[in-house]
C-alpha cells in the first residue's frame, strides 16, 4: 500500500529578470512514498535544485501545492515554515557549508540548539550520531583539519540529528572522487535503512542515480520521465 510522504501538485515556479519571466518549474506533479530513494536527474539548468529547494521550503511557489506528512508547506507562515523544516526535513549540499571556527560535533549540534537549549543533550545526540557516520573519533576536529568526504559525513550527521522524516540532497557527491561519491551513497543507502528516511537526491551521478529506488528525469521544468 502507497504511503506518500510528499506530494507535489501542478507546482510552478517563475523568476523575474526586471519585467521578463523565466518558468523555471513548469506544472511539476510527484508523488514520493515513506521510505523511498528517488533522485532527480536532467541537463544543467533544467531546474532540479529549484526543485528540490520549492519542495523542501527553502524557496517560494508561484503556484502549486506541497504538502508534506499532509501538511502544506506552501500556504505555511515563514515562522509556521521553519519551525516545520527544523523537525522535518535534512538538508545536504553539493557544498557542505559547515561553520570553519566550529568543532565537527558543535556543526552537528547546531540544529538540534535552534529548538532545544539543552547542550548536553544536544552534544550526545550529536556524538552517537558522528558514531554512526563513523567520525566519532573526529568530533574535536574543525572543518579545515577534515577531507571532502570527512567534512560532507558531518553534514549528513548535521541534517539527521532532529531525526528527520526526509533528506534532501542537492548534488551530495558533486565534488567528491569515485571512491569517496561511493562512500558517501552507501552512508545514505544505511541511513534511510536505519532511520527510515525518505530521501530525493539531486544527481549527475548516473551510478547514484540508478541505484535509487526510483529515477524522475526533468527537461526544461518539467517531468519528462518517472
Amino acid at each position: 500500500m502507497n504511503n506518500p510522504i510528499i506530494e507535489v501538485k501542478d507546482l510552478y515556479k517563475t523568476y523575474y529578470n526586471g519585467n521578463i519571466p523565466l518558468e523555471v518549474l513548469r506544472g511539476i506533479d510527484l508523488t514520493v512514498d515513506k521510505g523511498e530513494i528517488v533522485s532527480i536527474v536532467g541537463e544543467s539548468g533544467c531546474g532540479k535544485s529549484t526543485f528540490l529547494n520549492v519542495v523542501g521550503g527553502l524557496d517560494s511557489t508561484t503556484s502549486g501545492q506541497i504538502l508534506i506528512n499532509q501538511e502544506r508547506i506552501d500556504e505555511m507562515s515563514e515562522n509556521d515554515l521553519s519551525y516545520f523544516r527544523n523537525r522535518n526535513i535534512g538538508f545536504v549540499f553539493q557544498f557542505h557549508h559547515l561553520l570553519p571556527d566550529f568543532t565537527a560535533i558543535e556543526n552537528v549540534m547546531l540544529p538540534y540548539l535552534t529548538h532545544q537549549f539543552d547542550r548536553k543533550k544536544a552534544s550526545q545526540l550529536a556524538m552517537e550520531i558522528l558514531h554512526q557516520v563513523k567520525l566519532d573519533k573526529r568530533a574535536d576536529h574543525r572543518p579545515n583539519q577534515l577531507s571532502g568526504g570527512e567534512q560532507q559525513r558531518i553534514a549528513i550527521a548535521r541534517a539527521i540529528i532532529n531525526n528527520p522524516g526526509i533528506i534532501f540532497a542537492d548534488e551530495p557527491t558533486g565534488n567528491l572522487d569515485e571512491k569517496t561519491s561511493h562512500e558517501i551513497q552507501e552512508l545514505l543507502w544505511n541511513l534511510r535503512e536505519k532511520f527510515q528516511l525518505t530521501i530525493l537526491l539531486v544527481t549527475h551521478n548516473k551510478q547514484i542515480a540508478e541505484q535509487a529506488d526510483r529515477k524522475v528525469t526533468l527537461s526544461y521544468g518539467k517531468i519528462e520521465r518517472d
